[in-house]
C-alpha cells in the first residue's frame, strides 16, 4: 500500500506500436492538443515503525522513522509544446539512528516542443528514482542508488503514402550515486559491497521504417546505433571504464486486435568495446495490452544486450516491478538483460473493489562479472471500497533470488503481506494505516571465513500511520 506518493503522470494505455523499438531512441509523439494547464501539490507526513530496520545487519533493532514528503504534479499541453513534471521531495529522519537520515527528490519531467507540427519534435526527459543497488542486498535506504536519467533529441516524421520514416538522435546521461552500505564484522563497521558513483553517457542514432500492409497491421524494420561511455568509481578508489558501440537490428509488426494492440520484433545485438572485442546476441521484444469486459490483459518481454548502468530502464512496456529498471548498479559491465511481465486486473464486488495478478522474470547475464542472477516473482492485489471515502486492500507478494555465479549465497525466497485502510476525511485529506510482514528464507547459509555462519533469513514486520492533505 502506497501512501506517500501522488499518482505519477501518463499511466494509462500503452501504445504499442512506439513501444516495440524503445532501444535508446525517442518514440513519436503526437502534437499539442492545446488543453488547459493541470497542478496538484500535496504534503504529508508518515510514522512507522519497524522491528528489524536494518535487515542487512544481524542483530534486529527497533526503529521509528518519520517521513515528510511534498507532492507537485503539473502539466501544460498547446499546439508547440508539452510539459509535464511529478515530482516527489521527501525527508526521512530515524529515532534511533540505525539507517542515515536523508533526503531525496524523485520523479519524472517531460518536455517536447513540437518546432514541425507532425513532422519535427525535440524530445527532452529527466527521471530520478530510488533503486536497489543489488539482489544481494534486502532493499533499504542504505542499500539504495539514487539514479537520473536524462535524455533529449530530435525526432522526425516523414510520412510517404502507406509508408512511414522515423528519424531519431538522443543524447543520454545517466548519473548514480549511493549510500554506503555497511556491516558489523568481529566487531568492526565495515563497507558491505562496494560502492558505486558511476556517470554514463551516450549517443543514439537511429531510423525505422513502418508500412501498412492493412488498415490493422504495420510492419516496420531498423535500427540503433550507440556510442557509450561509461566510468564507475567503487570504494577501493579504482576507477573501471567501458567504452564501446553498439548497433542494434531489428524487424517486427503490430496488430491491432479486437479489445487492444500486439507486437513483435526481432533482431541482432552487438556491442564492441574499445578493445576490439565484440560480443553478440539475439533481440527478442514483445508486447500486448487487452481490454475486455472480464478484464485487463498485459504482457511484456524483452531480450537486449545493454550495459549496467543502464540495463532496460529506457525500454518500455513493464511496469510494477519492472518498472524502475535494473538491479546491479555496483558494477561496470556489458550485460545481457531479459525479462518478462505478464499482468491481469478486472473489476470485482459488483465495481466495489479491484483485482489484479502478475508474475515476472528478470535475468542478468554479465559478460565478465560474476553478479549474474535470475529473479522470478509473483503478486496479488485485492482493493474494496466500503464505502465511497473508505477503502481497504490486501497486497501479497513472492520472490526467487537465484545467484548463478555466487553459489554460496544460496537462493533467497522472499515473501511479503500488506493489508491496508484508507480513509478520506475530506475532499484534500487522506490517512492511511498499514501492517506489513516480509520474511526473507534461503535456502543455504554463508560461511565467512573462520566467522560464525552468517544467516540471510530474516523477518520484518512494519506498521505505518500516513496523513496527507491536497493543496492545490
Amino acid at each position: 500500500m502506497s501512501i506517500s506518493k501522488p499518482a505519477h503522470l501518463g499511466s494509462g494505455i500503452l501504445i504499442l506500436s512506439s513501444l516495440v523499438i524503445s532501444t535508446g531512441a525517442h518514440a513519436q509523439v503526437p502534437v499539442g492538443q492545446g488543453n488547459p494547464t493541470e497542478t496538484d501539490a500535496s504534503i504529508g507526513f508518515s510514522l512507522e515503525w519497524l522491528d528489524n530496520a536494518n535487515v542487512n545487519q544481524p542483530e534486529s533493532v527497533d526503529e521509528l522513522q518519520r517521513t515528510v514528503n511534498f507532492g507537485f504534479i503539473h502539466s501544460y499541453d498547446s499546439n508547440w509544446l508539452a510539459f509535464s513534471t511529478d515530482a516527489l521531495f521527501n525527508y526521512v529522519d530515524y529515532e534511533n539512528d540505525t539507517l542515515e537520515d536523508n533526503s531525496d527528490v524523485t520523479g519524472n519531467l517531460n518536455l517536447d516542443l513540437f518546432l514541425m507540427p507532425k513532422r519535427l519534435t525535440w524530445l527532452t526527459s529527466y527521471n530520478r528514482e530510488e533503486a536497489i543497488t543489488t539482489p544481494l542486498l534486502a532493499e533499504n535506504d542504505d542499500t539504495n542508488i539514487s539514479r537520473g536519467i536524462f535524455e533529449t533529441g530530435p525526432e522526425l516524421f516523414l510520412g510517404l503514402g502507406e509508408t512511414n520514416v522515423v528519424l531519431s538522435a538522443s543524447y543520454v546521461q545517466v548519473d548514480s550515486d549511493q549510500n554506503e552500505p555497511r556491516q558489523l564484522v568481529d566487531g568492526e563497521d565495515e563497507p558491505l559491497t562496494p560502492q558505486t558513483d558511476g556517470t554514463s553517457k551516450r549517443y543514439n542514432y537511429s531510423a525505422f521504417f513502418r508500412r501498412s500492409i492493412s488498415p490493422l497491421t504495420q510492419v516496420f524494420l531498423g535500427g540503433t546505433y550507440s556510442d557509450v561511455y561509461e566510468v564507475g568509481t567503487f570504494d577501493t578508489g579504482v576507477d573501471r571504464d567501458l567504452t564501446f558501440d553498439s548497433e542494434n537490428f531489428q524487424i517486427g509488426v503490430t496488430r491491432i486486435l479486437k479489445y487492444g494492440e500486439a507486437s513483435f520484433s526481432y533482431g541482432i545485438n552487438s556491442i564492441e568495446r574499445a578493445s576490439g572485442s565484440k560480443t553478440e546476441g539475439t533481440f527478442l521484444g514483445a508486447n500486448a495490452f487487452i481490454i475486455t469486459p472480464e478484464g485487463n490483459f498485459t504482457f511484456a518481454a524483452t531480450k537486449a544486450l545493454t550495459d549496467s548502468s543502464l540495463g532496460l530502464s529506457i525500454s518500455t512496456g513493464f511496469t510494477g516491478n519492472l518498472s524502475n529498471g535494473d538491479t546491479n548498479f555496483t558494477s561496470s559491465d556489458v550485460v545481457e538483460r531479459e525479462r518478462l511481465e505478464v499482468q491481469f486486473d478486472r473489476d470485482i464486488f459488483d465495481g466495489n473493489g479491484s483485482f489484479n495478478m502478475g508474475i515476472s522474470f528478470d535475468r542478468e547475464d554479465f559478460e565478465t562479472d560474476l553478479r549474474d542472477s535470475d529473479r522470478t516473482g509473483a503478486d496479488i492485489g485485492i482493493e474494496y471500497a466500503l464505502s465511497e471515502v473508505w477503502s481497504t486492500d490486501l497486497d501479497l507478494s513472492y520472490q526467487k533470488t537465484e545467484f548463478i555465479d555466487q553459489v554460496e549465497f544460496g537462493i533467497d525466497h522472499t515473501y511479503e503481506v500488506t493489508l491496508g485502510t484508507s480513509y478520506e476525511f475530506s475532499s484534500n485529506l487522506v490517512g492511511d494505516i498499514a501492517v506489513s510482514y516480509a520474511k526473507r528464507k534461503n535456502d543455504d547459509e554463508i560461511a565467512v571465513g573462520d566467522a560464525p555462519v552468517q544467516q540471510r533469513d530474516y523477518d520484518q514486520t512494519t506498521i505505518s500511520l500516513s496523513v496527507r492533505y491536497r493543496l492545490f
